[in-house]
């Protein structure tokens, strides 16, 4: 689809700036860690577990597993996730756990 005119060919979406959004809350639902800290911090984890496993192990696991591991949140930079309930819902009306349980409960495979 063709931008309008008068863009300059670029698109004026909305945006939150990737330092502002926000992967992990306090206990208060108070805005915590953002998306990159948290990554960053989940990558050094992962750098610093896979220093300590066996090299028989170590040989098993993919070369950029480091940096998979570190993305595993990068969805929570979408503004959808950033507005999502629990920023308004309690947070124990609407935990990861909570959020995980009713989804399972709504799978079309139950077997799951």
């Amino acid at each position: 689809m063709p931008l309008p005119k008068g863009t300059g060919g670029k698109r004026d979406l909305p945006h939150i700036p990737y330092g502002a959004c926000v992967a992990k809350t306090t206990p208060s639902d108070k805005p915590g860690l953002s998306v990159q800290e948290h990554c960053g911090h989940v990558g050094a984890v992962a750098e610093a577990l896979l220093h300590r496993l066996p090299d028989a192990a170590k040989r098993l696991i993919p070369d950029d597993v480091i940096s998979l591991v570190a993305l595993h949140d990068i969805g929570k930079v979408s503004p959808g996730f950033q507005k999502r309930p629990s920023r308004v819902v309690s947070p124990d009306l609407w935990s990861h756990h909570s959020s995980s349980v009713m989804l399972a409960d709504l799978s079309p495979y139950p077997e799951l």
